[in-house]
């Protein structure tokens, strides 16, 4: 029986395989999207006097749990974060009394803060135990 197919030896098919995974896998990986969401260490509840709200943050993702504000309302999605780097540096938008999205970038430091920056002014956001 004939076959359209192409013999190949094994390993060069192995390595064949191994640069496609590694082409598909550059090109799923979204060279020039958006980064991937920062997750884990930020996971938890976060207050800061400068928003007048508690959040907790999953994932990428931070909704209302508290508000000293009216426009701000429990379960409201308030933060939203992506990762720029190793070192706990990311850029974020966290939504104001106002109802705007604010951007930012915010660094955790070692002693378990967020410091936040938007080139105007600066405010930290600290966890809130549980």
């Amino acid at each position: 029986m004939r076959t359209l197919l192409i013999s190949v030896h094994p390993a060069r098919a192995a390595w064949l395989a191994l640069a496609l995974c590694v082409t598909l896998g550059a090109a799923a990986c979204g060279i020039g999207g958006p980064p991937p969401p920062v997750d884990g260490p930020f996971d938890g509840i976060w207050t800061s006097a400068h928003l007048g709200y508690d959040f907790m943050i999953d994932g990428s993702q931070g909704k209302a749990i508290s508000s000293s504000r009216a426009t701000i309302h429990k379960d409201d999605q308030v933060f939203h974060m992506m990762a720029l780097d190793d070192d706990m540096r990311f850029s974020g938008k966290q939504l104001l009394s106002d109802g705007t999205w604010h951007e930012f970038v915010g660094e955790l430091k070692a002693d378990g803060k967020i410091y936040c920056n938007d080139g105007t002014s600066s405010w930290i956001l600290e966890r809130k135990s549980q």
